[in-house]
């Protein structure tokens, strides 16, 4: 369950990022692999914890896309969308978002995935959310975000 809000009695017990990368009216979503120790062979966003070696969020969002993607971003570019907090029934974390508009490039950005992940494509939040498998609390995330 995502919150807006921070509920009462939630424990943060560890800080992720994510980043929505967008595109000429798409995102980018990333396939993970087969072998994903998480939800394997899902659809997501670029994402991850935050390391104790980040200096600040904003770090750790642009080593998690440049791990993931291959795209080195600019802090400048970056917009903190805000914090959601995700109640899972195994641990609670905060969940920073974050939004890059990649139109300035000029032509679609080369992607070059990791190994965490298998496949990739460019979607419009509606399409992802009515016809890819996404990860657990994608659709939820993607929602809020987006107003929809």
């Amino acid at each position: 369950m995502i919150e807006k809000f921070r509920p009462e009695d939630f424990k943060t017990e560890f800080k992720a990022v994510g980043c929505l990368l967008e595109y000429d009216a798409r995102v980018l979503f990333l396939q993970r692999s087969d072998d994903a120790k998480v939800e394997p062979g899902k659809w997501g966003h670029p994402a991850g914890k935050v390391e104790v070696l980040d200096d600040c969020l904003e770090s750790a969002v642009l080593r998690e896309v440049r791990e993931e993607t291959g795209l080195d971003l600019e802090r400048e570019g970056l917009f903190h969308w805000g914090v959601m907090y995700v109640r899972y029934p195994e641990f609670d974390f905060e969940y920073h978002v974050y939004r890059c508009n990649l139109n300035p490039l000029g032509s679609e950005p080369e992607v070059r995935l990791s190994k965490e992940h298998k496949g990739k494509v460019w979607e419009t939040v509606d399409r992802a959310i009515s016809s890819l498998d996404l990860m657990r609390d994608e659709a939820t995330c993607l929602k809020m975000v987006y107003g929809l």
